[in-house]
């Protein structure tokens, strides 16, 4: 449900980003855009991020936990990953061991982490 309701939220805002040459909708256009970047971006490496955690739970006996890929929030456009020799106390490789197995190139419009988990269910990753 909230997905549908995101989907048409930004439905909206970019008909109005299409349709409006009103510089009142300049800020909610340059908004819809960056977001249907990042959205582009995440769904792009998706795949790529479970087939190397898959790997790597096959090599480990336990998922791999990337800590955040940039120090701050980047705005929505490409911005360098700093933080690539980062890496959780417990675990020896560091996020370039994600982004080069993962095939991740050096510059995104988000920043992600991703944390792991083994609970009464079982163990499971989280982005």
């Amino acid at each position: 449900m909230v997905a549908l309701r995101t989907f048409l939220v930004m439905s909206v805002i970019v008909l109005l980003c299409i349709s409006s040459v009103q510089p009142v909708h300049a800020q909610a256009c340059d908004q819809a855009q960056k977001l249907a970047t990042i959205d582009s971006s995440v769904q792009s490496k998706i795949n790529r991020i479970k087939n190397y955690e898959s790997s790597y739970l096959i090599a480990n006996g336990r998922f791999y936990q990337a800590l955040w890929t940039h120090s701050t929030i980047p705005d929505g456009t490409n911005a360098a990953i700093n933080q690539q020799s980062n890496r959780p106390t417990h675990q020896n490789e560091s996020l370039q061991s994600l982004l080069d197995g993962a095939n991740i190139p050096p510059s995104l419009p988000n920043r992600f982490k991703i944390d792991q988990y083994d609970g009464p269910s079982g163990r499971a990753m989280s982005s």
